[in-house]
Parts: structure tokens; C-alpha cells; sequence
């Protein structure tokens, strides 16, 4: 059976049942992978940043009714799974963020990836001349400027997150947390 058609079965099967991420997570993923990745998911529940199932292998974190975060794992049997933000982190208050926080931050811009994908839909939304070369954006993550960055800017956390990378990830939840808490 095509690839594709094995993927919609998991995406209508998973649409009935809505499983918790944890169940796909002790099927698809292995080792230190699945262990960092369950106690993540430990972390966001007992903070009340519980996932909520979204789509095929996609969960949707909020707090209070506000993004957070899309925790996705990857169902191709590469034993990955990835945190991906839902809010802008520079409306963060730069005082607010420790001086480790920001270097990871600046170390992991969001860089454009799919030039080729990306390039019609800017072009649609006027943003650039159709007959540029396409490299990305400009961009500004907490005060410092880069090039190359995906439309949506951003910081971009790598695949398979280890436990420091983690740590920055509660950080970053915690600052959004606080944020939404400011909001009331």
C-alpha cells in the first residue's frame, strides 16, 4: 500500500481516537529518545501545559487558552519527534531572558528551508518582486538581526532535543506561561 494512503489510515484512525501522545510516543520512538520525550510530556502535564491531539502525530500545548507549543513525533520510524513554538518570542521583555537563554536563542535562528515551497505564497502576499532570488528574510530574534530566516521567523529547536536543549524549552514555556499569566 502507497505511503500516502498508509497515512491517511493513521490520520483517520488517530481522528477517532485521539490518542495521548505518550501511546505514540512508546510506539515510535526508542532509547534516550523516548525517555527525554516522555519526561517532557510528564513536565508539561503536571505544569498544566498538557497536549491536546491536533492531527496525525501532532499535539497542541496552551495554557489558560493560549498556544504554547505543537509537540510532533515522527511516524516514518526515523525516531524523532520535535517542540515547535506557537507565539512569538520577541515579545518577550529581553530582562526577562538569561544570558544563556539568548545565545541558544541567537544560535538557532529559524532558517528558511523551502525556498522553492515558500516562494509563490510570499510572493502572493506582495512581500517580494517575483524575479528576486529568494534566500529568506531578514529577521530579528530578541535584538540581533539575521538573514536567511523563514518567513515566520523565530527560533527554530533542533529534532530529538536533548536534556539541555529541553531545560531551554521549559524556559522559553515558562517565560510564554508567565506572559499569558500577565495578560488577565
Amino acid at each position: 500500500m502507497p505511503d500516502i494512503m498508509i497515512g491517511s489510515l493513521v490520520t483517520k484512525e488517530q481522528r477517532k481516537v485521539k490518542p495521548k501522545v505518550e501511546e505514540i510516543i512508546l510506539e515510535q520512538l526508542h532509547g534516550e529518545t523516548r525517555q527525554v520525550a516522555l519526561e517532557f510530556i510528564a513536565y508539561l502535564r503536571a505544569n498544566k501545559m498538557s497536549p491536546t491531539w491536533s492531527s496525525k502525530n501532532n499535539w497542541k500545548c496552551s495554557y489558560k487558552g493560549k498556544p504554547l507549543c505543537w509537540v510532533k513525533i515522527n511516524h516514518d520510524g526515523r525516531n524523532e519527534w520535535q517542540v515547535c513554538f506557537m507565539f512569538e518570542i520577541n515579545n518577550f521583555d529581553q530582562s526577562d531572558i538569561d544570558e544563556e537563554l539568548l545565545q541558544f536563542y541567537w544560535a538557532n535562528p529559524a532558517r528558511c528551508t523551502y525556498h522553492e515551497h515558500c516562494h509563490g505564497f510570499i510572493y502572493a502576499k506582495g512581500e517580494i518582486n517575483p524575479n528576486e532570488e529568494f534566500a529568506g528574510f531578514k529577521r530579528t530574534i530578541i535584538g540581533k538581526e539575521f538573514d536567511n530566516m523563514c518567513w515566520l521567523g523565530g527560533v527554530s529547536f533542533p529534532v530529538n532535543p536533548d536534556k539541555k536543549t529541553i531545560e531551554y524549552i521549559k524556559k522559553t514555556l515558562l517565560l510564554r506561561r508567565s506572559a499569558i499569566m500577565h495578560m488577565e
